[in-house]
């Protein structure tokens, strides 16, 4: 499913560049305040946002077996980055964040859709959230823990 996250944002760029080639060759009567929020909100929200959640998902789930298997060397055997993360739970965010994407393209056009398309924005990163949430419980759930050694708390930084 991440890949799908990732494939979004290489169609997003594709489309912000051919959009603002099409804005070029059309000339200055072209350049509009929408035609600039739709560029902007295809690289902002369709490339960053897609990228951002794409890593997150690639990247949290790893670390976190990572730190499970520093703690416990068998845990490898015991469970992977989907028993974290399952697959169904980021596929319903992408979902999430290619309807908010279209509503706030549909925006740049119509902007009746900005409050829907924010909510929509609002929905899927807190899916996003969420679903970094559960890696976090995995993490608490699958965590060895030996009751003869006592718990240190965390040293505090800068």
């Amino acid at each position: 499913p991440t890949s799908l996250l990732f494939s979004l944002a290489m169609g997003c760029i594709l489309l912000a560049g051919a959009s603002w080639a099409l804005l070029l060759w059309w000339g200055p009567s072209a350049q509009t305040a929408p035609a600039a929020l739709w560029i902007g909100a295809l690289v902002l929200q369709g490339v960053f946002g897609s990228v951002l959640c794409g890593m997150l998902y690639k990247i949290v789930p790893f670390a976190t077996w990572m730190r499970l298997q520093r703690l416990d060397g068998t845990m490898a055997t015991k469970l992977n980055t989907r028993t974290l993360l399952p697959e169904g739970q980021i596929t319903l965010q992408w979902r999430l964040h290619g309807l908010a994407l279209l509503v706030l393209l549909g925006a740049t056009v119509f902007p009746e859709l900005t409050r829907p398309a924010g909510v929509l924005l609002i929905v899927s990163y807190a899916c996003l959230s969420w679903n970094l949430i559960t890696v976090v419980r995995g993490y608490l759930r699958y965590r060895p823990t030996d009751p003869m050694k006592p718990q240190t708390p965390p040293v505090a930084g800068c």
